[in-house]
This record gives C-alpha cells, sequence and structure tokens, in this order.
C-alpha cells in the first residue's frame, strides 16, 4: 500500500469511506472492529484532532516530561498541548 496508514484511517472514517454499498461497508465495519474495537475513534468522540494532540502528549511523556510541567503554552509541532491537556483537564475532572 502507497498510503500512510494515517491517511488510510482518515479516508475510511469519513462518511462513505467503506464503501457506497451498505451491506458490503457493514461487512468491512465488522471485520475492522473484529480487528480493534476503537477502530473509529470518531465513534467515540475522539476527533483527528484530539487524537493528533493525545499522540503529541504521549511523545511528550515518553521523552520524560512530567504531566505537570506540561502547562499552556508548551508545544509540539505547533499545537499548544498544555492549553489541550489543560482543558482535558478541565471537561473530565468530577464536579
Amino acid at each position: 500500500m502507497d498510503v500512510q496508514i494515517g491517511q488510510y484511517l482518515s479516508n475510511i472514517w469519513r462518511p462513505g469511506g467503506l464503501g457506497k454499498d451498505p451491506v458490503g461497508a457493514e461487512r468491512r465495519a465488522a471485520q475492522l472492529a473484529a480487528i480493534d474495537p476503537d477502530w473509529n475513534p470518531a465513534a467515540l468522540g475522539w476527533t483527528v484532532d484530539w487524537q493528533r494532540q493525545y499522540t503529541y502528549l504521549a511523545q511528550l511523556l515518553e521523552g520524560g516530561a512530567r504531566p505537570t510541567a506540561i502547562a499552556p503554552g508548551v508545544t509540539r509541532h505547533v499545537d499548544d498541548i498544555g492549553r489541550w491537556l489543560a482543558t482535558q483537564r478541565r471537561l473530565h475532572t468530577p464536579k
């Protein structure tokens, strides 16, 4: 395959990305779900932007960054990962 996996997944996540035949598309979705139930993160509310920033956060942590040091203004590839992390904390902290 001559397409990068990220681009391939982005293409199949789009409406109609698994084909125009609904029966065939459902069969392909079931095959993908058998490999990975989370193959379509958008179904879980994880946008492509969310996934990219989550990946950048993981890279920072793997590189030795401490979670408390990743504050707004900490960037990776021009994305403000610190701001994204602060938003995630605010959205997912029990009230």
